[in-house]
């Protein structure tokens, strides 16, 4: 999925009279994946067992849950933004942005994984 968004952040900035094909439409898709990934991490048996087997590690897990609601409402204002005539050069920059954002939370549930299991 952030590889779409990159071709969408590419068509944006490419164009810049014109909209990109389906903006509106790759961007509910994205959201709809991103509601789906954050749900089944956000299970009991997925973000659950790891607070309640290493405690120590609760204040991350609620910060990721956090950070996944934060997310998502960025993305719903991207789907609006989309729907809005001209300004799609600052919606290209901001899915840019986005796509740092999710990269850099998917490095944090990554490093709380290794944690967790002991790892590098």
């Amino acid at each position: 999925m952030l590889e779409r968004m990159r071709e969408l952040f590419i068509a944006l900035g490419d164009d810049q009279d014109e909209p990109a094909p389906g903006p509106r439409a790759l961007l509910d898709a994205l959201a709809n994946q991103l509601r789906a990934h954050f749900a089944a991490e956000e299970d009991p048996e997925y973000f659950g067992t790891i607070a309640g087997e290493c405690p120590a590690l609760g204040g991350q897990v609620e910060s990721l849950q956090s950070a996944h609601a934060e997310l998502l409402r960025t993305a719903e204002h991207l789907r609006t933004l989309a729907e809005a005539p001209g300004g799609h050069r600052v919606l290209a920059l901001l899915i840019a942005r986005f796509e740092e954002d999710v990269r850099a939370h998917e490095a944090e549930e990554a490093r709380l994984l290794c944690e967790f299991f002991g790892l590098p």
